[in-house]
């Protein structure tokens, strides 16, 4: 096959053969697949992208009460943020990996 992975090909033209029907429909059912596909790694990666502004921002938050003076349960509160978020995204990760080895497949960002 020279197509990539993620482009669909062109299906047959309606009336060829039933061999030509049968592929023109899985070619047809693919490229719905992948742009379900792409649907989801989209939205997967602008949450991720949302989380990681969310700790950056913690961060910042950190340094804050760090150099202002205020007390340390106030940091601590926030260290706890970011290792809940850190814990958040390690099960999506390792979901990412349990499906592509379930499927022989690597998932990759956009």
């Amino acid at each position: 096959m020279n197509r990539p992975d993620f482009e669909p090909g062109e299906p047959p033209a309606a009336g060829q053969p039933p061999d030509s029907e049968r592929l023109r429909q899985s070619e047809l059912a693919r490229a719905e697949n992948l742009r379900q596909l792409r649907t989801v790694r989209n939205r997967l990666y602008d949450d991720l992208l949302g989380t990681l502004g969310w700790v950056r921002e913690l961060v910042t938050r950190i340094h804050l009460a760090k150099y202002s003076g205020a007390p340390a349960s106030q940091a601590e509160d926030l260290v706890i943020q970011i290792a809940a978020t850190i814990e958040s995204l390690s099960e999506v990760s390792h979901w990412q990996s349990d499906m592509a080895e379930n499927n022989g497949h690597r998932i990759r960002g956009p």
